[in-house]
């Protein structure tokens, strides 16, 4: 499609790989870890970052992948690679996780070494970048909102529902007039993520607020109660690429996109180029980035869907304390920015 077009052809010359470990130790039961995968070359560094969430599959076999090359060639000889010890188990998740850290990480360096930035390689330019604060409400808290609107008076809100709300709490939501996207997470297959497919529940939601509803559980009865709703619902987790979107039991008027979840470079783009034509509306999504992953969601978000209900906040946010005066949405970008790179005026990310 057009838009990797304009990528594929940039020359990249790889002469050196590494890999760094993040980690941050987020609640007694979580240590959130990821990888830095650095390139180097022609006395250019571009950075990816691997948000594979368990701790254990944090580990590289020993890629040879120095040369030259165009973009896509690259691309294609990861096809190629094995990009996982022979012990350690993954799945196709973690396979776009690692693959996308991969790619943006050369990416990121062909840019560089073609002395580009994303915006200019595309013809785009970046454009300030809204973002909302997501938080989870497994335990209804007016009072926890309520902080952070002290704090940015002008916050706006993606939340994660439970079956602990109720009447009282979605009204109070309602009155507040401040949460964009209400997430279901109906489609994780682990424990203790998500919420049961409460009708009850999605009726409340969908009838009192005015939020996108984003990765219902369609069941026999959830579809029955979100059947006048549809111009809200919105998908997330089951978005991996275009396939995927034209899977979804109806074509939706709205779409999270995150880059990781794609694996490669023409997999985002060829979906968000059909997103596009298709007047598709998008909004992008984070992954817990503890490095650079998190400059490169905003780069593309600046670029294709700046004004969405972002849940791209800058990892202020995840501080336990937040501190007073913490960024305020739009981020707006820098000047003199290179590759992948987005940061933006208020403070480093």
């Amino acid at each position: 499609m057009k838009l990797y077009s304009k990528l594929e052809g940039l020359e990249l010359r790889i002469e050196s790989f590494e890999t760094e470990t993040r980690e941050k130790k987020v609640s007694e039961n979580f240590t959130r870890k990821t990888t830095v995968v650095k390139f180097s070359g022609n006395r250019k560094t571009g950075k990816g970052e691997d948000v594979i969430y368990e701790p254990e599959k944090h580990f590289y076999p020993g890629l040879e992948l120095e040369g030259t090359y165009t973009f896509h060639e690259f691309s294609q000889k990861l096809e190629e690679e094995k990009l996982f010890p022979e012990d350690v188990e993954y799945d196709k998740t973690d396979e776009n996780y690692r693959r996308w850290a991969i790619e943006s990480a050369a990416l990121d360096l062909a840019l560089k070494q073609n002395n580009q930035t994303l915006a200019e390689a595309l013809g785009e330019s970046y454009r300030p970048l809204r973002f909302v604060v997501s938080l989870s409400m497994d335990t209804p808290s007016i009072e926890k909102l309520q902080d952070l609107i002290e704090l940015n008076s002008s916050i706006e809100f993606k939340l994660d529902a439970s079956e602990a709300w109720d009447e009282t709490f979605v009204e109070k939501l309602v009155e507040m007039d401040r949460v964009k996207v209400v997430d279901l997470k109906g489609h994780y297959k682990k424990e203790n993520v998500g919420m049961n497919p409460d009708p009850e529940i999605y009726r409340l939601i969908a009838e009192k607020m005015d939020a996108l509803i984003e990765d219902p559980k369609l069941t026999d009865e959830t579809e029955k109660v979100l059947e006048n709703f549809k111009e809200r619902i919105t998908w997330d987790y089951p978005i991996t690429g275009l396939k995927s979107v034209k899977k979804l039991p109806f074509r939706p008027d709205y779409l999270n996109i995150k880059p990781s979840r794609f694996g490669t470079v023409k997999s985002l783009l060829d979906t968000i180029e059909y997103c596009q034509e298709n007047n598709i509306q998008m909004y992008g999504g984070g992954q817990f980035e503890l490095d650079i992953g998190r400059q490169h969601i905003h780069a593309v978000a600046s670029i294709f869907y700046p004004k969405g209900p972002n849940d791209v906040a800058p990892r202020t946010y995840n501080q336990e304390k937040i501190p007073e005066n913490p960024p305020k949405s739009p981020l707006r970008p820098e000047k003199d920015l290179e590759g992948l790179e987005w940061r933006y005026r208020d403070n480093s990310f």
